[in-house]
């Protein structure tokens, strides 16, 4: 049971941090007056970092699922 209070905490913790990076881009993207270019890129990184942290909620609800 402890291996699995360890890996939930883990993933809360990757999922608190990859959130505070998309509203860290969030940010930037709103602030930024860079051309373009830039732009998409910060979009591009935002939007796979939404993509992880989704990944990593369902496998956090699998795990805790499974316990139960």
């Amino acid at each position: 049971m402890k291996s699995q209070d360890s890996t939930e905490t883990t993933i809360l913790y990757a999922i608190t941090c990859i959130s505070q990076l998309e509203s860290g881009l969030n940010y930037v993207i709103k602030n930024t007056s860079d051309d373009n270019d830039t732009k998409e890129v910060l979009i591009i990184i935002k939007e796979l970092a939404k993509v992880k942290a989704d990944m990593l909620e369902r496998k956090l609800i699998k795990i805790t699922t499974v316990a139960a």
